[in-house]
């Protein structure tokens, strides 16, 4: 099967897949892709992919108002389908409409410089987490509160990296700093703690990326400018928190920007990087991390990638010159997945 492309001949920083009340009605994959040009108007694309017709098509454009450095839809299908996106000096939450032909409602905007949100991870949207350069604050989304910042944690470090929400303990958040390594944040406690012998991962320019994986608890990943991924486990004590290497990959010739474990079988590891490939990698040999999928002709660096919310087997990624493509995991792997799970 070839993979599927699509060009929005726009520069582009994010893409994310989108949650929504259809994906359990319709067998497709709905992808959220949006411009990010500072001198001209902006665009949301919904991509739709058929992976029984390998098709990748584009059914409806959305306008917003300023350029899109990052965008994250709330991982809910039950409730509303609230998408966050943050600008240079702007942040917004909007409505996804039920019919998706009509334009997002705004239902909250911010004047506020955000570079990441983090929606609940069990779908819950009473307020949702945002990360600031040195700052991680929770946003209440309550309609009488709506926008109030309701806590707010102050990270000491140079510049906080990338965030991710520990999937197995909802009080966890961890946080890549430049400057200090790895820190994980407890809401519990309100501290920040730091995960000692973290600072340089990836040599002195710090860690850009991080991950947890959803099938076992207190495993997590990291990449950066060393082309390498790492894969860790950790455990808390009274005092401190330890962290052991476990493995690495070899994954690319320059910067990792992004990685991701997959949801259902984290030996499955997906890998953008500034090299302009996107790769999806098999951990299941413990000897030797095996490429199963490369996708090499994005054309420029790849700004963010994705695992589908429609299934575990689709992913795909965005080059910065605006082009998406879209693959599946190959179906010998997934057979084979399958069959263990059955034992």
């Amino acid at each position: 099967m070839t993979t599927a492309t699509y060009c929005l001949e726009r520069q582009v920083r994010s893409i994310c897949p989108l949650y929504h009340f259809l994906n359990t009605e319709q067998e497709c994959h709905r992808f959220l892709v949006g411009s990010s040009n500072c001198t001209a108007k902006n665009k949301i694309h919904l991509l739709e992919f058929q992976d029984e017709t390998n098709t990748l098509e584009c059914s409806v454009v959305w306008n917003h108002e300023s350029e899109i450095n990052g965008m994250w839809s709330s991982p809910s299908l039950s409730g509303k389908s609230l998408l966050a996106t943050a600008s240079t000096k702007s942040f917004q939450v909007l409505q996804v409409s039920e019919n998706l032909l009509m334009e997002p409602k705004q239902i909250l905007s911010l004047n506020k410089g955000i570079t990441q949100a983090l929606w609940d991870l069990e779908g819950l949207q009473n307020d949702l987490k945002i990360v600031q350069p040195q700052t991680i604050s929770t946003l209440s989304l309550e309609t009488d509160k709506i926008g109030a910042e309701t806590t707010s944690y102050s990270i000491d470090c140079e510049r906080i990296f990338h965030a991710a929400l520990d999937p197995h303990h909802s009080f966890l958040c961890l946080l890549s700093c430049a400057g200090s390594g790895l820190q994980l944040v407890d809401f519990r406690s309100k501290q920040a703690i730091k995960m000692e012998n973290t600072d340089n991962l990836h040599g002195f320019q710090g860690t850009l990326h991080v991950d947890f994986s959803t099938t076992k608890p207190n495993k997590i990943l990291t990449c950066g400018h060393d082309g390498i991924v790492h894969i860790h486990e950790f455990r808390m004590n009274s005092k401190n928190i330890d962290v052991e290497h476990k493995r690495h990959i070899r994954a690319h010739e320059h910067t990792v920007r992004r990685a991701l474990f997959n949801s259902f079988h984290d030996s499955l590891v997906l890998s953008g990087s500034s090299d302009q490939s996107l790769k999806l990698w098999d951990l299941d040999d413990v000897e030797k991390p095996n490429c199963i999928r490369q996708l090499g002709c994005l054309g420029d660096t790849v700004m963010d990638i994705f695992w589908s919310s429609n299934g575990p087997w689709v992913f795909g990624g965005v080059s910065y010159n605006g082009r998406v493509m879209v693959d599946t995991v190959p179906s010998e792997k997934k057979m084979s997945i399958l069959l263990e799970e059955q034992k």
